[in-house]
């Protein structure tokens, strides 16, 4: 067992052929990220042949879907192939029935998607790159003297969007030196923070907005999450306990626990006039960094 939603097996005495088979209910929002993670690290152990076994789910949810399409994409383009097995007939429909275009941002014109970008982020014009001028970013606080950077990103406030958050934190945690496991829990991190505040602050209302900050620093990387949801205390969350966390997949909460076991430092900061934030923090030791 890799862990309690994927077995891994080998094909025989075939190094390149790998299956894999995603276990437990497939709404779980744990799932999609492991997935992806398990098959990064496996591609990077050059496995070019996989069988994704679907012999647990029922049905697929339209993030599993995506995620099949992705990976068999990223295989072919190395000259591999994916195959699924055990697919039934439920879980077929789901695949024939997808609709895309609830996943593609889909406008009529230029004009209204330059708004609807302006209105969503703050963008360089061609004018401020020419001349070097930064963009204001927003403030949250003051400017240690230490800190390398700053970057946010905001999406929308649906499960289908959390894969540019994701995608966001990888690329600047990987850029900072941190080594695939971490990164994996850097990503896994943000999902289950993110998924929190979609779905229990917002309420998947997609009207509404999720802020992700990423600050670096020499030695570490704090990623705040913002909402404007009525607000919880990480105190009060008992620590992960893996059987517990299986046991109780299907009702959720169990996403802090999570982020504390993946994360060195977490805290949640209430303000009922602003943004509450939830602020992770994961260092990077200097071995890893070099």
């Amino acid at each position: 067992m890799e862990n309690e939603l994927i077995e891994i097996s080998r094909i025989g005495d075939y190094a390149e052929i790998l299956k894999i088979t995603p276990r437990g209910d497939a709404n779980d929002i744990s799932l999609v990220p492991e997935v992806l993670s398990c098959f990064e690290n496996y591609l990077k152990q050059n496995v070019n042949y996989f069988i994704i076994d679907l012999y647990y789910f029922n049905e697929l949810p339209p993030s599993l879907i995506v995620v099949l399409f992705e990976i068999t994409a990223h295989v072919r383009r190395r000259g591999g192939e994916v195959y699924i097995s055990n697919l039934n007939p439920t879980a077929r429909q789901d695949i024939i029935h997808f609709k895309p275009l609830e996943y593609l941002n889909e406008m009529t014109s230029e004009k209204d998607i330059i708004n609807k970008i302006v209105t969503k982020s703050v963008l360089k014009t061609s004018r401020d790159i020419t001349r070097g001028h930064k963009v204001k970013k927003p403030e949250i606080r003051q400017t240690p003297s230490d800190r390398i950077s700053e970057e946010f990103l905001e999406i929308p406030s649906k499960v289908g969007a959390l894969y540019k958050a994701c995608d966001f934190v990888v690329k600047i945690s990987r850029n900072m030196g941190f080594d695939d496991t971490e990164v994996s829990k850097i990503k896994i991190s943000v999902y289950e923070a993110c998924i929190n505040v979609i779905e229990h602050a917002y309420h998947s209302d997609p009207t509404k907005k999720v802020k992700v900050n990423v600050e670096t620093f020499p030695d570490k990387l704090i990623i705040s999450v913002f909402d404007k949801g009525s607000g919880f205390k990480v105190e009060d969350i008992k620590i992960f306990n893996a059987k517990e966390a299986v046991d109780n997949r299907k009702r959720g909460g169990m996403g802090i626990p999570i982020i504390k076991r993946s994360m060195d430092e977490v805290s949640y900061i209430r303000d009922n006039k602003s943004y509450n934030r939830l602020v992770m923090v994961k260092k990077l030791s200097r071995e890893r960094g070099k």
